[in-house]
């Protein structure tokens, strides 16, 4: 049977109270970040869904974020290839479809509409 000698004891004991201690201390630490941080993140933006606001300045992807729908179902919706849809406004989606503005807008309300009324 082996003798430890008590210091050596006393010493490990010691030694797992500091590393337990910093462990805690730590944790609290993380735990007051989280909750600081949740506490300072902004309320969201309830999403639009005024229809009546969609305006030719408007790219498919912004719509999308504002009225809180796929952009693919927007896409395939309105018949849009993805690749041309990345930076251009309804306006010049229209334009290249040789469509009337007014029109391309309304059938994108129609389908933001259509979105809206079908259950998710």
């Amino acid at each position: 049977m082996i003798k430890t000698q008590p210091s050596t004891y006393i010493q490990s004991h010691i030694v797992l109270l500091l590393l337990s201690f910093i462990c805690i201390v730590l944790a609290g630490l993380l735990i007051y970040q989280t909750a600081h941080q949740v506490r300072r993140r902004p309320i969201p933006v309830p999403r639009q869904t005024n229809v009546d606001l969609v305006q030719e300045w408007m790219t498919i992807t912004y719509i999308g974020r504002t009225y809180d729908i796929p952009i693919p179902y927007l896409l395939e919706s309105l018949a849009i290839n993805p690749a041309d849809s990345s930076k251009k406004n309804l306006k010049e989606l229209a334009k290249e479809r040789s469509q009337n503005t007014a029109d391309f807008i309304e059938s994108v309300k129609k389908s933001i509409k259509a979105f809206q009324t079908t259950p998710q």
